[in-house]
């Protein structure tokens, strides 16, 4: 009795046993995901989440990419392209018919002057007309004498000379009302004091000098005219880099503004030092045109591409910097629970290198598998949960 007794007891306690090992199993299973959702580094956001944001995952892959020299500059048009629009004749400012920012096109008057000696032009003009007319007529009748045989050679030669030289006087003096501003029709019916002063440029009005009232001799500018399509990029490269740089090297460059990407191509290099700024200047073509206007004097920031090799790259929207310095974030582990798909990222340091068109060079510091999958854009999201995420823990 005492030995069924005995084993009995000993069955219950083996079952108690295996009871609690199965629990504190199960115990273990759940406290692992709970510790790996919630450890101080990595990161778990539910496939929901990541959709919701747009989170996108890819892999580390190969990319031709270029060492660059990083320079700055501001964007130039040559002193052909560029229009300062003064009279020809002194005079009051009576109109400004254009606005800074808008487009003119070449002989568009940009302003009216008015000057009590346009009056006396014009009635130099009406009587060289009259003196052109008369002098039409009289070669017109020595013309009809000498063909009826009554005229004088010498009369008809004196009035054809006549002719000429009062024509020419018309022409001479129309080309000078011209060039001054003089309406030719108005100098012919009126003797309004006016001239208009024209741009000899198409272009945009970038600056106006001037105001209604004032007083413009030959020597003051009115407006402004540049011509904006035959802009370019004058970038400042240091003699410490100078044996970087060489003409037909691509360049890409951004708008400190950040409102548009440029690429382009050196063209000259200036074989002077600037005094002040210990630089040498390059000029560089723009190769494309964005929407953005591209305004003279606006400072860019410049990448010139050389030594071309294969390496290891992510889009830079895959890197995330904290507390100076970058990481990547690679996944760890997927799961479901509940019907719902959860992710778990582990920041990885990466040091950075060569970028070029959206892509950077990257170097983990700690070795990732082939074909790891990381993050490829929007990492800062997953930076800004981390930074959340300690803060509650502190």
């Amino acid at each position: 009795m005492i030995r069924k007794y005995t084993l009995i007891c000993i069955a219950a306690l083996t079952l108690i046993c295996i009871g609690c090992t199965h629990g504190t199993a199960s115990d273990a299973a759940d406290t692992s995901v709970t510790d790996d959702a919630h450890d101080d580094h990595d990161i778990q956001i539910s496939e929901q989440q990541m959709q919701t944001v747009g989170i996108e995952l890819g892999h580390i892959v190969p990319k031709d990419l270029s060492s660059d020299l990083r320079v700055s500059g501001t964007l130039s048009v040559d002193p052909q392209h560029m229009a300062t629009v003064t009279p020809l004749l002194a005079g009051t400012v009576r109109t400004i018919a254009v606005h800074e920012g808008a487009h003119v096109t070449a002989g568009t008057a940009v302003a009216t002057i008015e000057n009590i000696d346009i009056i006396a032009y014009q009635q130099d003009y009406r009587d060289a007309l009259i003196n052109l007319d008369a002098a039409r007529n009289e070669k017109t009748r020595q013309e009809t004498l000498a063909s009826e045989g009554a005229g004088i050679r010498k009369n008809l030669e004196k009035a054809q000379s006549d002719y000429l030289l009062a024509s020419s006087r018309v022409k001479a003096i129309e080309q000078q009302l011209k060039a001054v501003g003089i309406n030719i029709a108005q100098a012919t019916n009126g003797t309004a004091p006016t001239a208009a002063v024209r741009t000899p440029i198409s272009g945009i009005v970038s600056r106006i000098h001037t105001t209604i009232g004032g007083y413009a001799d030959t020597s003051t500018p009115l407006v402004t005219i540049t011509d904006n399509t035959h802009i370019y990029a004058t970038l400042n490269v240091y003699e410490k880099d100078l044996a970087q740089v060489q003409v037909g090297q691509a360049v890409d460059m951004t708008l400190t503004n950040g409102n548009a990407n440029l690429q382009g191509t050196i063209e000259t290099i200036n074989p002077t030092i600037d005094p002040t700024t210990k630089a040498i200047s390059l000029k560089v073509s723009i190769a494309t045109k964005p929407d953005a206007d591209l305004i003279p004097g606006m400072a860019i920031t410049a990448y010139i591409h050389s030594d071309v090799t294969t390496t290891d790259a992510l889009p830079e929207d895959a890197i995330a910097s904290v507390g100076g310095k970058d990481f990547i974030y690679l996944l760890e582990q997927q799961d479901d629970h509940d019907g719902e798909t959860f992710y778990r990222f582990t920041p990885i340091e990466v040091l950075t290198g060569n970028r070029q068109q959206g892509f950077v060079e990257v170097k983990p510091v700690q070795p990732l598998a082939p074909n790891a999958t990381v993050v490829t854009h929007k990492a800062f999201y997953l930076a800004s949960m981390a930074a959340d995420h300690g803060e509650h823990n502190h």
